[in-house]
């Protein structure tokens, strides 16, 4: 019985390896945010695994390997989802926050009113009109973040 499913488990390891090694070469645009590469191949590597519960459970004939893959099914679009919500990117005019559902806003530094920072959730731009949230997560939060505090303080 093992070594009927022994080659599934062998592709689903070589596919998640080639996925690593993806993230590690991957760089992000300079002056943007966005979510860790990470999230996405996170959720790439959930929808990996639900196929991998299907093909398993059409070998195996175990309906626990069906129930469980709906759950790796909404684990992966919940990520990939989450990878795509939020695109931050900026120069010396202002910034543009682009979310997944929305239009793209664009803002002035003039706009900010106070900014936020907390260690385990990131930071939050307090704006004339409502806030922007930036993620732990995200990749380039931290350049983002000290170029808006100078830029909110004139010490530009």
């Amino acid at each position: 019985m093992m070594f009927r499913i022994l080659p599934f488990i062998l592709l689903f390891a070589a596919a998640y390896k080639a996925l690593s090694e993806l993230a590690k070469k991957y760089k992000p645009a300079e002056n943007t945010v966005h979510m860790s590469i990470w999230v996405l191949w996170g959720g790439y590597a959930c929808l990996l695994g639900c196929l991998l519960l299907v093909v398993v459970f059409f070998v195996l004939h175990r309906l626990t390997f069906l129930v469980l893959s709906p759950l790796l099914l909404i684990a992966g679009l919940w990520l990939i989802v989450t990878y795509f919500s939020l695109t931050i990117t900026y120069d010396d005019e202002g910034f543009c926050v682009k979310r997944y559902w929305g239009k793209p806003r664009y803002y002035s530094y003039t706009e900010i009113q106070g900014i936020n920072y907390t260690d385990g959730y990131g930071f939050r731009l307090l704006m004339r009109e409502g806030s922007v949230n930036v993620s732990t997560m995200a990749d380039g939060k931290q350049d983002f973040y000290n170029y808006a505090a100078r830029r909110m303080s004139g010490s530009w």
